[in-house]
């Protein structure tokens, strides 16, 4: 995968930690372009080379189960809205 590829993925990924109203009105698509057309202004260089490098460990998927845990933690720390935390809920339950 490509630095531009691990970008895209990375952008791609934030996409998901967008207020829900966000996401309504922008779509991920249009996301993703605006932030590889304004990289060097949201991310520093630092940041960018260190998304850029290949990971040096495989990465383990989690399970559902450790994914939904992940994300009632964040709900109870207040990070998610209840709405927020229902829509995450059923995508992991629709895998």
């Amino acid at each position: 995968m490509g630095e531009k590829s691990r970008l895209e993925a990375a952008f791609r990924m934030s996409y998901e930690f967008l207020p829900a109203p966000v996401r309504l009105i922008v779509s991920r698509e249009a996301f993703v372009h605006f932030c590889l057309h304004h990289r060097s202004q949201l991310i520093d260089s630092a940041t960018e080379k260190q998304i850029a490098q290949p990971p040096s460990l495989v990465q383990q998927r989690l399970s559902p189960a450790e994914e939904l845990l992940k994300i009632k933690q964040l709900l109870d720390a207040g990070l998610l809205t209840e709405a927020e935390f229902e829509i995450f809920n059923r995508q992991l339950l629709s895998v």
